[in-house]
């Protein structure tokens, strides 16, 4: 949505997820002139408006006071993918264009803060962070400090400040190599893929972030059935929080086409789990 805002070409599909079709950067000099709208201002950003300040404080009104209220948002360096193309930014960083990127990505960190603190003084109490560029599968484990962590890090410190609300932390894929430095970019839990075993997860990331995963929500989410989806969440269950800090989820985001009664017994699992034990 903060995409279409800006001005890019946004297609959104009736069965499918939307998709940006432009750029806004390809030059060092396109990173100096961007502008972002403001997300507290709503003539600036109708669609942003709509789809995360409107319905969050329409489910504030809704859901019970002892339930959290999840806002959401792309990551730093996910949202300057976005603007810029991965393909070109990586590129950019492999033809000397190192600094333009992470001129980029550290301006990109201001805008997500300012959309997230937005949402919280709106009824977010959990900020939502995607954030799939980070993932090992897209760049280096020598990259993600010198042009993510620090993103992250800038976001999450500048929205805990202003609201205090907790900040939950996405990233697709293989992230064992970096697992111990999300743990220090002050999130408080990380959303991790099925691609990383529960145990590792659980040994990289110490006492320092709660972990939340990890069903492969393809393989049982999507194809699979209540009776496939019950037992494999106890088994992440059963590795995972033994010792707390562990929350049953998908490994990533669910499928449009995901049968609602495999979402519902995923659901049922995580609440039975102790009874049936």
């Amino acid at each position: 949505m903060p995409f279409a805002d800006m001005g890019m070409d946004v297609d959104f599909p009736e069965d499918d997820y939307g998709r940006v079709r432009s750029k806004l950067v390809s030059e060092p000099e396109d990173v100096d002139r961007l502008a972002f709208f403001d997300p507290s201002k709503a003539s600036e950003c109708p669609r942003f408006t709509k789809c995360f300040t409107e319905a969050l404080e329409e489910t504030s009104r809704i859901l019970p006071e002892d339930l959290e209220i999840c806002g959401l948002t792309w990551g730093p360096i996910s949202t300057a993918g976005y603007i810029m193309g991965v393909e070109d930014m990586l590129m950019a960083t492999m033809m000397g264009n190192e600094e333009m990127v992470s001129k980029l990505v550290a301006k990109c960190a201001d805008f997500v803060a300012d959309q997230q603190m937005t949402q919280c003084s709106h009824g977010a109490t959990v900020m939502w962070m995607a954030d799939p560029t980070s993932s090992c599968d897209i760049i280096s484990p020598e990259m993600f400090p010198e042009f993510s962590a620090p993103a992250l890090k800038k976001t999450i410190s500048k929205v805990k400040k202003a609201s205090g609300e907790h900040a939950f932390l996405h990233i697709c894929g293989n992230t064992r190599p970096i697992i111990p430095m999300i743990a220090d970019t002050g999130a408080d839990c990380l959303s991790f893929d099925h691609a990383v075993p529960v145990r590792e997860a659980k040994k990289l990331a110490g006492k320092k972030i709660a972990l939340m995963g990890n069903i492969d929500p393809v393989r049982f989410i999507m194809m699979g059935t209540p009776e496939m989806v019950v037992p494999e969440c106890y088994r992440i269950i059963k590795e995972g929080a033994a010792d707390g800090g562990f929350i049953l989820a998908p490994g990533c985001e669910c499928p449009i086409s995901a049968p609602d009664m495999n979402v519902i017994a995923m659901g049922r699992a995580g609440r039975n789990y102790w009874r049936d034990l």
